[in-house]
């Protein structure tokens, strides 16, 4: 079984997925409707940025066995790349397990839930559904919904397909992972430049602009090189566009020394980077 027919897009469901998939979807859709979204408890505090993730679910018809293995391989690849982001980032990401049952549709992130996320710092969500060959990954970017983002371009809900070659495993399915990093690493970004608007602020514009540019680079590379399907060229360049633009917004707030421009993540920012006043 593999996750391999695409549908028509509905909505905002940039779904791809099995005949298999169809009753987990559905009822996943169903609940979803009927549910409200629920806080994890994991993300209390304002102590950095954080990436939730959510169920990582075998779908039904699956043989048991291989569905064992499948779950097992998947949990492991994803809290590696979720490690290896933390490490190699030089961010202060916090990786947060929140489940049973979590697998939010995007109508479930209304205003009030979002700007209670994002006060808690979480700046990514990620859940999955998979088979013995391939994954459906879901992304939620909280920082693109409202009220902290516009909500329409870009979108912010995601959901890629990652296919597995017979040479491989689950265990592989991230490939270099570049869109979970892409995605975190925007969101940490948009929330470092919201933090560096209040008065007083330890995070500075200067950290804003260098996290933005590097989200932007992350980007370009995750659309060159995507290791699953379901992000649209429009949808990339949507992205870039606002990391672009956001680390430009950070870099007239950023004081670098005399004869250094920042803009269009052309140039790194110092460090350490003067911030003029809020």
């Amino acid at each position: 079984m593999r996750i391999d027919e695409k549908p028509a897009r509905s909505g905002s469901r940039q779904a791809a997925m099995m005949v298999g998939l169809t009753p987990l979807i559905l009822l996943g859709s169903l609940a979803a409707a009927q549910a409200t979204y629920k806080l994890c408890p994991g993300i209390s505090g304002n102590t950095g940025d954080k990436v939730v993730v959510g169920d990582l679910v075998v779908a039904p018809g699956t043989d048991p066995g291989a569905a064992r293995i499948a779950h097992t391989r998947l949990r492991n690849a994803m809290w590696q790349r979720l490690s290896d982001l933390a490490a190699s980032e030089g961010s202060e990401i916090q990786v947060t397990e929140c489940v049973p049952g979590h697998q939010p549709e995007k109508a479930e992130f209304q205003a009030a839930n979002v700007q209670d996320i994002f006060a808690s710092g979480v700046v990514l969500e990620v859940w999955a559904v998979t088979t013995a060959q391939d994954a459906q990954i879901n992304y939620a970017l909280v920082p693109l919904f409202p009220p902290i983002g516009q909500g329409q371009n870009p979108d912010g809900y995601y959901e890629l397909v990652y296919s597995i070659g017979p040479q491989a495993g689950l265990d592989k399915v991230f490939g270099d992972s570049l869109e979970l990093r892409a995605f975190t690493m925007l969101g940490a970004g948009l929330r470092a430049l919201d933090e560096a608007k209040v008065p007083n602020a330890q995070t500075g514009y200067g950290k804003a602009y260098s996290v933005l540019c590097r989200a932007y680079d992350l980007l370009t590379s995750a659309e060159q090189h995507p290791g699953g399907a379901g992000v649209p060229t429009t949808e990339w360049r949507a992205l870039k566009s606002l990391a672009l633009s956001s680390a430009n917004a950070a870099a007239a707030k950023a004081a670098a020394p005399q004869g250094v421009t920042l803009g269009n993540c052309a140039v790194p920012a110092p460090t350490p980077v003067a911030e003029t006043p809020p």
